[in-house]
Order: structure tokens, then sequence, then C-alpha cells
């Protein structure tokens, strides 16, 4: 399932979309969720950039926990940006709601 998800995410980073693949966008909750969580792994979290997939319907959700891929540019150390780089993760969900990103 995992050698699966991440094809997929492969995919759609490298292409922009799946091919016949049903997909939706990422809601603004869900996006805030994901960029404020991951955003306290980073150095500058405020300068971090984001670039959202849409996510697969098909096979992406288990257990109340959704899988995102996405690719984000942070600062490092010395300031300056590191380059785009690809990230999976799960957002959880409670009562209808988006709770927390865990990569």
């Amino acid at each position: 399932m995992t050698k699966t998800l991440l094809t997929a995410c492969a995919l759609v980073l490298a292409g922009g979309s799946i091919c016949h693949a049903q997909t939706r966008p990422i809601s603004n909750a869900e996006r805030a969720v994901i960029t404020s969580s991951y955003g306290r792994l980073l150095k500058d979290a405020g300068s971090a950039q984001f670039k959202m997939q849409p996510i697969p319907l098909a096979n992406n959700q288990t257990n109340g926990t959704t899988i995102y891929c996405f690719e984000v540019n942070a600062k490092n150390s010395y300031g300056g940006y590191a380059g785009f780089k690809a990230v999976i993760g799960r957002v959880a969900r409670s009562n209808g709601k988006t709770a927390c990103f865990q990569g």
C-alpha cells in the first residue's frame, strides 16, 4: 500500500496530475493544518513556500487519516532557500474536522 501511495505521489508531483484518476483539491482547512504543523519543523516557517497537489480519491484514506503529498521550499540555516522537496504525510480527522498532520 505504501509503495502504491509513493508511486501515486511521484506521478502527481512529476506530471501535475494522475491520468484518469479521480482527485480533489486540498481544502483551506487541510492546507492550514499542513502548513502550520509542518512549519513547526522548519527554521523559518513564515517564509516557507508550499505546492499542494490534488488528492487521489482511491486508496487514500485509512482509519480516519488521509495521505497527502506536497512540496515545500524552506530556508536553511544560512537564510537561503534549499529548493523544493517532496513530503508525504497524513492528516488525521476528529469529529469530521481536520485535526493534525503527521509527517
